[in-house]
């Protein structure tokens, strides 16, 4: 796992768990303090670093985890990895939509990244059509499931890189047809 910060930590905690064996690699020497709580294997570094990479243990990985914070250390260290691992599944944690569709145009696969918003915004949505929804608004839900519509519209690869209008545009649900 790439990165131990606030996402890294939650997606470490069940697999700690579980006992899965869990490689943990920060370039936050407190952050590597931390994580040596845990009993996990734990390493200094920046994951860009080639040498960081390989004393970690990316080689014989399963499964490599990036949850960096910054969203240029995420796309060059994915691009790293495809490189040098390319038989490694990715998950890669996006801070936002335009995050997400660059790492698809990384060649991320759709599965494998996941907005950290998009699951607590997307419950906020619902907790606050749930206290003030009309019977209207009931039927349009119904008929628009927002989930699905914002996952693939955000993994579309047809858009401009960087282009906010144009991801703003093609996920801003049309209206219903009456």
């Amino acid at each position: 796992m790439i990165g131990f910060g606030r996402i890294g930590q939650m997606v470490a905690q069940p697999l700690i768990a579980e006992g899965v064996p869990v490689t943990l690699l920060d370039h936050d020497a407190d952050r590597v303090r931390e994580a040596e709580r845990f009993g996990s294997r734990v390493q200094f570094g920046d994951g860009t670093w080639r040498e960081v990479r390989q004393a970690a243990g990316a080689g014989e990985a399963r499964a490599i985890v990036v949850a960096t914070d910054d969203p240029e250390t995420t796309l060059a260290t994915v691009r790293l990895l495809h490189r040098n691992f390319p038989h490694t599944a990715l998950l890669v944690r996006a801070y936002g939509r335009i995050q997400a569709v660059r790492l698809g145009d990384a060649d991320v696969p759709p599965d494998a990244i996941l907005r950290e918003t998009l699951a607590s915004g997307l419950e906020l949505g619902a907790r606050t059509l749930r206290r003030s929804a009309t019977a209207r608004s009931r039927r349009t839900r119904r008929r628009r499931p927002f989930a699905s519509a914002t996952r693939s519209v955000s993994m579309s690869r047809s858009r401009p890189q960087g282009d906010r209008r144009a991801v703003w545009r093609s996920w801003t649900p049309s209206r219903p047809s009456r």
